[in-house]
């Protein structure tokens, strides 16, 4: 069973990647429709800007003659992000599953008590075993 924090850590990444792609998306079709610059178109503009700082360089912005405009940073932002996401995803996993393996294990040491419980307990089934066969 996955733990709860695991579990809680998968909801926050995945739930801040769909907020962030849905901010990037609506800047995505406002520039292509060209959109009024209205409060809330700026300010979604303010917004994305630096989410999509790092990837404005990648490929130029065609423009069509009546203002609208193929905002392909925001299409690789939604892109890479998401792979950012996948991966921190996939890495909260891989730690669950290496934390679940060790503490599933234990070093058994000598003289340790349940050890000897159990070697007991098997010595004691097999004798009550030899002693029904004999019978």
């Amino acid at each position: 069973m996955e733990p709860k924090a695991a579990r809680t850590a998968k909801v926050i990444i995945n739930f801040v990647y769909g907020f962030v792609a849905v901010l990037l998306g609506l800047r995505f079709v406002f520039r292509l429709l060209d959109a009024n610059v209205t409060g809330f178109v700026d300010f979604l503009y303010d917004m994305t800007e630096p989410l999509i700082a790092p990837f404005q360089a990648i490929f130029d912005n065609p423009a069509a003659g009546n203002g609208s405009v193929f905002d392909s940073a925001a299409l690789v932002a939604i892109l890479i992000y998401g792979l950012i996401t996948w991966g921190l995803v996939a890495l909260v996993n891989t730690v669950t599953t290496v934390a679940e393996k060790d503490s599933s294990r234990r070093t058994v040491q000598p003289g340790d008590d349940d050890v000897q419980q159990v070697t007991t307990e098997k010595t004691t089934v097999t004798k009550q075993d030899d002693n029904q066969q004999q019978s």
